[in-house]
């Protein structure tokens, strides 16, 4: 399976979990740029190799949605999603706890802060 077909289905699966959880689409952000979602996966599985790619992409689609909806009006984002859905589940939730607090470093930079900065609009 190709990167950007991991991310359609990604994506579906996002926007039905909010479906599914508030029964209309509040602020369900999948405009992403999928070029910094590949450039970060690339990153990530560069530190971990044993890292499966349909989970990073989960961690880097559920951290990117915590990051964006930041006020939403029902709880639909909840951590279940990724223990249900990842492959590996372990591995999968310590790497989002890593990428939305702590700390990935490959070579001498934090690709953690670089995600998050960059999710947010601050890079």
């Amino acid at each position: 399976m190709d990167e950007d077909h991991i991310m359609v289905l990604l994506e579906k699966m996002m926007v039905n979990e909010c479906l599914n959880k508030t029964r209309r689409m509040y602020k369900c952000p999948i405009q992403y740029d999928k070029t910094k979602f590949k450039e970060y996966a690339q990153l990530i599985m560069t530190s971990d190799e044993d890292l499966l790619i349909t989970d990073v992409y989960l961690v880097l689609f559920y951290v990117y949605c915590s990051l964006i909806v930041n006020e939403q009006p029902e709880e639909w984002l909840f951590m279940r999603f990724l223990w249900r859905n990842a492959r590996h589940k372990k591995r999968t939730v310590k790497l989002y706890y890593d990428i939305a607090a702590g700390h990935i470093i490959v070579g001498d930079v934090d690709i953690s802060k670089k995600i998050r900065r960059e999710m947010l609009g601050f890079l």
